[in-house]
């Protein structure tokens, strides 16, 4: 189970949406024996976070709340450990995002507290980066600053605190968004394009898009029209492979 995890991250960190198809069918098919496990919950969210990440939702939001009715806490903390994150806070994250997409508002909101409220109990660092991730920038598309601002500000420490570039590089870029969109564009400004170019140097492009808008919007508010056009033109992502 562990490898099959692996190979599927692995894909992931790619970028190679074919590759994730293909071990997340593995895996998937790994535990038809064991269909109640606390590993047959990790394979379910990896196929749901491949179908979102194929921009197939519905079938993103079926495989999550499989994977999310089988999470059991207690029985399933020491899943962090072993596929690198609380795996019902991952599974609520990713579910309220695919929700919201669906148009699912009450329950994308509903998610999002449960997910917070599980973190609230919880110290592993990795599990603590990627809920911080998932709801600020629920928030960012929610366009509320003042609930974005304290999972960016704590987002950023533990990637300083820990070194952990990648939630660092969203933790900065978020920090400057809840700074510009709280009334201080300028001095937002001054993080959120460092956020995407840290992101860049590691080739990672979650939320690319969204964040690239979000960066054209505090542009034009501050003034800039011409650059908004320039960043708003290059939020378009690549196509993937099926």
């Amino acid at each position: 189970m562990a490898a099959d995890y692996g190979l599927w991250v692995g894909s992931l960190l790619r970028g190679d949406l074919r590759s994730m198809r293909a071990h997340a069918e593995v895996f998937l098919s790994d535990v038809e024996g064991k269909p109640g496990s606390p590993e047959a919950g990790v394979a379910h969210r990896a196929a749901g976070l491949t179908c979102w990440y194929a921009g197939e939702y519905r079938e993103a939001r079926d495989h999550l709340e499989r994977a999310l009715a089988l999470f059991q806490p207690g029985r399933d903390d020491d899943l962090a450990f072993r596929f690198g994150h609380d795996p019902g806070v991952s599974a609520m994250g990713i579910l309220a995002v695919a929700s919201w997409s669906l148009g699912e508002v009450d329950r994308a909101i509903s998610l999002i507290d449960r997910m917070q409220t599980r973190i609230a109990d919880l110290t592993h660092v990795s599990t603590l980066a990627i809920g911080g991730v998932y709801a600020a920038v629920f928030e960012l598309m929610r366009g509320d600053p003042r609930r974005v601002a304290p999972n960016a500000f704590q987002l950023a420490r533990l990637g300083r605190d820990h070194e952990l570039p990648i939630w660092r590089a969203f933790g900065v870029f978020l920090e400057g968004w809840a700074t510009a969109a709280g009334g201080m564009p300028a001095k937002g400004l001054e993080g959120m394009p460092r956020g995407v170019e840290l992101l860049r140097e590691q080739n990672n492009l979650v939320f690319e898009g969204l964040l690239k808008t979000a960066l054209a919007e505090a542009e034009a508010r501050a003034g800039d029209p011409d650059r908004a056009v320039f960043v708003g033109a290059a939020a378009k992502l690549p196509k993937s492979a099926d």
